[in-house]
């Protein structure tokens, strides 16, 4: 229940050994290596040493992981090899680290061999589309008796369209048109080939000298004019071409996914060289930190006291100069949190805040337990609970997932507890469901009673506990502010500044139960606050008024303590809504069709209330922790240790 202790460490070793030296540290995953670049804007250090400047070698490895991250995905699309949640990781073992250049060259070309192919099938695809589009607009022409763009005489000309059923063509073909200062009448021959849902297929045979005003005039009824540029021939020999050319097409298709199949069997060489590259690049990132000469490097890192023995014993193996030294003050070395594995999940709600300070103070010691208790207390539905919880340990039991969604699984499978607890205590499983069950399909009068109180009947009672244990919480974040300034030695500090508020805020309920010495105890804790608040200020006047103001305080307690009534609200909500669906489940009656009403409603209304419900305590929880919790103790801004060790994405480290 501690951050971390750090040590600052220097390393000189031999350039020869810099390489396996590093390799060796990254394996230990013991330090969080600083960067030296600055000390170069010195005159006397840039003369003697240099860093390494990688940065083609950072851009061609990042290159290279794209390029895999994008093969991946073809991989797992043609593999035969089916992952899910549940599926081991493969295991990348330090061998394969130390023998991957060997295999590189033969899996890129494996890789690009792959993309092409798929490239090749997306243009098999985009013709394959070309040629469907181009078959369905040759299918109404079938009928077309004229070879595809083939002239028909001298004097007459001939074009195809489509026209709405709507609309008639004789309307036109049989009308005039004007040409020059005559009208003429239209000499042309129509015939519909085919009809659809909406349209007309029409060929139209006209004298050439009409062409035009013929289009012209169709065109004001809709008429859309066809074309095939592209073809020649009869419809029906390019539609038979058009099916040869799809069979070839499928064949190639088919040739071509059967060669990703088997490229596809590199599935899992392509994870771990996405992990080795991934990790190569940080080495990298490493290198370009260090201080170079031609014969020596130097590196500065911090490490955890309790990880010094595995540094030194590695600087020992490589003959290496070894440095250690304690923070100096104005040094904010990286911040490692250690907790008990109870505790662990929780460090997720501190760090979506901000980490403390490396002299500051762990909060997750008291984070925890008062959590545990919000959350419960917000959610407050046994049935709830318990689905948080199986699921929760279920998926950290037969799941492969890890990293920071694993420990919000555990924190939501803890909280589970809390809130079946709550549940119990207040009588809700699936909000009232035991007595709507019971009552709808056998006719009794069953239902789970509440071992302390139905906050549904008597919420004042709720709330009066959501305030008790907001006080309590407040209390608590005084007490370690206390501490931190007993800790720094700043004990006038501790007394006046955390210890007379603690004094106040006790006497207020205190006054309930005896108003003398509640009085008394208020008293005492007021005039405290009076005589030191405005200690800073130089004259009197000053310091009795900034004394006198700082009492104005208590309204800010007050509204914090005010805040915990969310704890009534969302704990109401969660039950009252489940009841509800509960009694939009039962309309049905207890006939076969009111049971599969009930199971229906049932089953959506308490997921997304149980989605809800659950969202709602989070963030509830969080605020109270971040808001009224963190406020009066917590020195926030330190740097996560960024542990240089190997890490992995999609496989197992092993040894």
């Amino acid at each position: 229940m501690a951050i971390v202790k750090m040590k600052k460490v220097t390393v000189i070793a031999m350039a020869q050994d810099k390489n396996a030296m590093l390799d060796d540290l990254m394996w230990l995953s013991a330090v969080d290596v600083n960067p030296l670049s600055e000390k170069l804007s010195d005159e006397e250090w840039s003369s003697l040493v240099k860093c390494d400047n990688m940065t083609e070698h950072s851009d061609d490895i990042t290159e290279k992981i794209s390029f895999l991250e994008r093969t991946l995905k073809i991989y797992r699309q043609y593999s035969k090899e089916k992952r899910s949640l549940f599926t081991p990781y493969p295991v990348l073992t330090r061998s394969e680290f130390a023998s991957y250049s060997e295999t590189e060259d033969e899996l890129f070309s494996n890789a690009r061999n792959a993309v092409k192919a798929v490239e090749h099938l997306n243009g098999l695809k985009a013709e394959e589309n070309r040629l469907e589009t181009l078959r369905e607009r040759l299918l109404p022409w079938q009928r077309l008796p004229i070879r595809l763009n083939d002239s028909f005489s001298e004097k007459a000309t001939y074009f195809i369209g489509s026209l709405p059923l709507k609309q008639d063509i004789l309307s036109v073909t049989e009308g005039e048109f004007v040409f020059g200062e005559t009208t003429e009448k239209f000499a042309a021959w129509t015939e519909c080939l085919a009809k659809d849902k909406s349209y007309g297929y029409w060929i139209v045979i006209c004298h050439a000298s009409q062409e035009k005003q013929l289009l012209s005039a169709l065109a004001d009824i809709g008429f859309n004019k066809i074309s095939f540029p592209e073809l020649s021939g009869t419809v029906p020999e390019n539609l038979r071409d058009i099916e040869h050319k799809k069979e070839d097409i499928s064949e190639q298709r088919a040739a071509l996914t059967v060669q990703l199949e088997k490229y596809a069997e590199d599935l899992s060489k392509v994870e771990k060289a996405i992990d080795i590259l991934s990790n190569v690049h940080r080495l990298v990132g490493v290198h370009e930190k260090l201080l170079n000469t031609e014969t020596a490097f130097m590196l500065e890192a911090w490490a955890p006291v309790d990880r010094m023995d595995d540094v030194s014993a590695l600087c020992e193996k490589y003959g290496a100069y070894l440095s250690v030294e304690d923070p100096k003050d104005e040094e904010e070395p990286p911040i490692k949190l250690k907790n008990p594995k109870i505790f662990q999940p929780f460090e997720a709600v501190t760090e979506m805040f901000a980490l403390p300070t490396y002299r500051g103070l762990d909060p997750n010691f008291m984070v925890a337990p008062f959590y545990f208790l919000f959350f419960g207390m917000m959610l407050s539905d046994a049935g709830y609970g318990l689905v948080l919880a199986v699921v929760g340990f279920l998926a950290l039991k037969f799941t492969n997932i890890r990293g920071s969604m694993r420990n919000m699984i555990k924190l939501f499978s803890i909280c589970g507890i809390s809130t079946v607890v709550w549940g119990f205590l207040f009588g809700s499983f699936f909000g009232d469901a035991v007595a709507v069950i019971s009552s709808t399909f056998f006719g009794s009068d069953l239902a789970l009673k509440p071992i302390w109180f139905d906050p549904v009947s008597d919420p004042i009672t709720l709330l009066i506990v959501s305030f008790v244990v907001g006080f309590l919480h407040i209390i608590v974040g005084l007490g370690l502010k206390m501490y931190m300034l007993i800790r720094d030695k700043q004990y006038f500090a501790a007394v006046f500044d955390a210890g007379s508020w603690i004094v106040l805020l006790l006497g207020i309920p205190l006054i309930l139960v005896n108003a003398v010495l509640g009085g008394i105890v208020v008293g005492i804790g007021a005039l405290s606050l009076i005589a030191t608040q405005g200690r800073d200020k130089k004259d009197v006047f000053g310091k009795i008024i900034g004394g006198v103001g700082s009492l104005y305080g208590i309204t800010g307690y007050l509204s914090d303590v005010l805040s915990y009534s969310r704890i009534l609200a969302l704990g109401l909500s969660a039950g009252v809504i489940g009841s509800v669906f509960n009694k939009l489940g039962s309309l049905g009656g207890s006939n076969f069709f009111g049971l599969i009403l009930f199971i229906v409603i049932f089953a959506v209304g308490h997921t997304l209330n149980i989605a809800l419900s659950i969202l709602g305590a989070y963030v509830h929880a969080s605020r109270l922790q971040f808001i009224e919790f963190f406020s009066k103790f917590y020195e926030s801004g330190g740097r996560k240790f960024d542990e240089f060790g190997v890490n992995a994405k999609y496989t197992e480290i092993g040894q």
